[in-house]
Formats: C-alpha cells, structure tokens, sequence
C-alpha cells in the first residue's frame, strides 16, 4: 500500500545531472542501443588495445587508464557492454566514478515512451490495505524478453484474479559514489510504468501484504533497505530462478569451467571466488532470518543443492507451470530434425551439438531455434529466430511446430533450476535429449517420460548412431502437454 503520493524521475533528470558523459564500450551493445544515450558522449574507452587512438562517429577512443586523469565530479560512465560488474571493479583502479548500464537507459526509455512517466503514484483506497504484493525483481526479468519474464508475467496475472495489486520494482543498475549500490528504483503498478523513485523514498512510503522477489542478483543490496522498512508487513517468497544465493557465479560456471565437482556439489576452496561466496551466504542468511523468508525451489532438484547451504530456511517445492497431457500423432519424417533450443552458448550445451551436427549431419535434419550469432553459427544447421510476444515472430513453440521437429536438443552442462524451453518442447510433442548435467531438465525428462536423459555426450552419441533405435524410440512417445499456465499454489503463502 502507498502511504502518500512521492515524485518520481525521467531517465533524463538522472543523465542530466552530468556535465560529462563518456562511454565504455564500442562493440555490439553501443550499436544496438546508442540511440537511447544522451546526445554529447566526450569520447569513449575500451579495453581493446587496437581500438585505442581510433575515431568512433567522431570521438576518440582511449584506454581505459585516460580515466586516470579525468574528472570525476560531475562525470557519468555509461557501460555499453555486457561486463557491468567486471566494469566497475575495474573503474575502482581509476576513480569512484558515477555508473550506469546502457541496456537499463533502453528499458527505462522504452516504458516512458509506451506510457508516459507518471508523477506520483496517488494513495490507494484503504480497501486495499491487506490486497497489496510487491514484486521485487531484477530489472532484466521484469522488463526484457525471457523465461523469468514469462513466470513473472503469469504469476502476475493470478494475483490480480485473486484481488491483489501488484507494484513491481527494479533496481536500476545506477552506482553513484560513495555507495557503490543500486540506488534508484523503476516502478510500475499493475504492470503499468510508474517512474524512477530513490531507494529511500520508496521503501519509506511503502507497506505490502506481501513481497514476491525474482532474480535479483543485479541490486540484491536493495534487500537491506527492505528489512529495516515498514514495506515487508507478511511473508516474503525468495524464488530460486538460479543459483545466485549459493554463489555469485550463478549459473555455477567461471572462467568457462563447472563449479561442481565429479559429485555434482559445488567445489568452492580452490575458487577465486571463494570470498565473494562466503559474503553472499551470510547476507542472505541474515535476510532470511530477519524477514522470515520461505524459499520457492520451482524443481526438487533445485532444493536438494540449496538446502545444503540454507538448512534453517524453509523452501517449499513449487513448480512455475501447471499443465494437462494430450494424445498426439507426430508426422513420419524420411529425416529425423533435430533442434538445438536457445541461445547458442557453450553452457548451454552449444558446442556438444556442433560436435553431434558434424558427426551426423548426413543422418539427420538440424535446426537451431533461437538466437546464434553468426560467429557461431555452423555449416547444415538451419537458424529460425523466435521471440516472446513480439507481433510476426515466431514463438518457441510454434518454431517446434512449423517445421516439424522431432528432437529437442536441451544440452545444458550447467544445473538448470527450471527450463520452460523443455516445457516449449513438451509442448510441441518434441522428443527431449539431455544429459545429467542439465540439472531440473534431466530429473524431468525422466518422470515425464517424455525423451532420453544420458549420462554423457559418449551415451548420447551411441544413441544417434543407431537411426532405427532412435527413430522407434520418437515415434513411442504419442503425447505432448497442453493448457500450460502459472502454477495458483503460491497464493495459499500469501493468504
């Protein structure tokens, strides 16, 4: 419930504030979003070397290290690439220097178009005092395209059928000096963007029933202010969409190595990142004690690797979908097509499917339903791009469906928590092949019945080698799933 009506900022009251403004980054992500920056960039920095001395659109680009000499009153880094993180503990060498991502500047931009930014959010009917639940989440998965988006969005949808109002916020990935933590807030009410608040403001005007948080690995801080304001009155539900309260490295890899050891634990003593793990357990711990969180594992897989390290945290078992089961007849293909489903990255198990499309390419039909950068991309392997909610783009599932795919190729090497590229799959009758890396995926596969998890690539590759065997194994699996919603069994926490 809002307490009173605070004023909220525009993008440009923020950028405004500088007297300079200079770039880090000259690849892919300055060109797919430098139409969103402020209009005066002074120049840019990269840490490129052969970039360095060369002109961009008329500014020069410098080494990282010109940063040195500037000034830092007064000046805004913009991180035009995709190593916020990586970039700031370097900026440290240099000045505490002010900090913003550019893909926030796009997502904040974009919603003041779409609506406006309103100023204020006008008190609400006391009515609705106890029918109020924050939604706190990164600001990726509230606001980009993705799986995390997608769980958001229906659960969303549940609360307000059951009565609820939502107010959704996410830290915008602005650091200011002295700080170092995610200070601004973008809000929306009912899926409706609201405008930028401080932290501060927000967390002094605000008090919910309840308090919903979603991948908040990028401004996770924020939690501190959340428990010593009056904004958490009931329970608070810490979905688990990855491994990021176990480790900082949240998908489980570093430096292109799995952190889990031939037991599939995490093997942490030998890790660079040892430190920075031990102070994000201890922070969420205490958060968890003092708040009283329940933890919502979407798998039992996802819960048996986390209550290792949470053992006085309740987690309870909830799956993001629910579903029912349908009889299906698959067409007969001379050539089975598999699909690899994605985005193509090794983690993701990219480079085991250019190795099977090399071995097998003669055999079988390959797809890549999903985004691969040309870089990436391999000869005989067909590349269909799908998007979410996006008008004349095909979605996953009517990729699956056009052209027919036979195999789902969900090769994660790292723990998935929850996949809704297997549900996708699922439910376009795909025959799933995993290994027993893939965390959630596999153990699914296998209680579903709906394909092969293999222990190895080796198991895998044995597989495809014998057509006839596969071919008999696809057509034995005549059902797929249907009526595919948010799981409703979340509500019974917050009532």
């Amino acid at each position: 419930m809002v307490q009173g009506s605070i004023e909220t900022m525009k993008i440009n009251d923020l950028l405004n504030q500088y007297s300079r403004v200079i770039a880090w980054g000259t690849g892919n992500y300055y060109y797919k979003f430098r139409n969103c920056l402020p209009g005066q960039i002074d120049y840019f920095v990269d840490n490129d070397s052969e970039k360095w001395q060369s002109v961009l659109e008329g500014k020069w680009i410098f080494s990282p290290s010109v940063l040195k000499k500037e000034k830092i009153e007064g000046t805004l880094i913009i991180v035009c690439n995709n190593y916020f993180d990586e970039v700031t503990i370097q900026l440290q060498d240099y000045g505490e220097f002010d900090v913003i991502d550019i893909v926030n500047i796009a997502i904040v931009r974009e919603n003041e178009q779409d609506v406006g930014c309103r100023i204020g959010i006008q008190e609400q009917d006391t009515d609705n005092l106890f029918k109020s639940v924050l939604i706190c989440a990164g600001i990726h998965a509230l606001w980009q395209r993705n799986g995390a988006r997608k769980f958001i969005d229906g659960q969303m949808a549940v609360l307000h059928n059951h009565g609820y109002q939502t107010v959704e916020a996410a830290p915008l990935r602005y650091l200011k000096k002295g700080s170092y933590k995610e200070n601004y807030l973008m809000i929306s009410k009912n899926r409706i963007y609201i405008g930028l608040f401080t932290a501060e403001e927000f967390v002094e005007n605000y008090v919910y029933e309840a308090v919903i948080i979603h991948s908040l690995y990028y401004g996770y801080t924020v939690l501190e202010q959340l428990t010593v304001s009056r904004v958490i009155r009931g329970k608070v539900l810490y979905y688990l969409h990855d491994y990021f309260i176990l480790c900082r490295n949240r998908f489980l890899f570093y430096e292109n190595k799995l952190c889990l050891n031939a037991k599939n634990r995490l093997s942490c003593h030998k890790c660079k990142e040892a430190d920075s793990q031990r102070e994000i357990l201890k922070f969420h711990r205490e958060f968890f004690r003092k708040s009283g969180t329940v933890l919502i594992a979407p798998s039992l897989d996802t819960k048996e690797r986390v209550e290792r390290f949470y053992r006085r945290t309740p987690i309870k078992v909830i799956p993001h979908l629910t579903f029912k089961e349908e009889k299906f007849l698959r067409k007969k293909h001379q050539k089975l097509k598999i699909a690899y489903l994605g985005v193509a990255m090794w983690q993701k198990g990219w480079d085991s499917f250019c190795d099977i499309v090399r071995n097998y390419y003669v055999d079988y039909e390959f797809f890549c339903i999903g985004d691969c950068e040309e870089r990436n991309q391999k000869e005989y392997v067909k590349y269909v791009s799908v998007e979410l909610g996006v008008e004349k783009c095909l979605t996953m599932r009517e990729a699956l469906q056009r052209y027919e795919i036979d195999i789902a190729y969900v090769g994660s090497i790292s723990p998935e928590t929850y996949s809704y590229t297997y549900y996708e799959a699922c439910e376009a009758g795909c025959f799933v092949i995993t290994t027993d890396k893939s965390g959630n995926v596999s153990r699914q596969v296998e209680e579903d019945m709906t394909g092969r998890a293999f222990r190895n690539m080796d198991e895998m590759n044995a597989w495809l080698r014998c057509i006839d065997k596969v071919k008999v194994d696809v057509a034995s699996l005549d059902k797929r799933i249907t009526d595919v919603r948010a799981d409703e069994s979340f509500i019974e926490l917050i009532g």
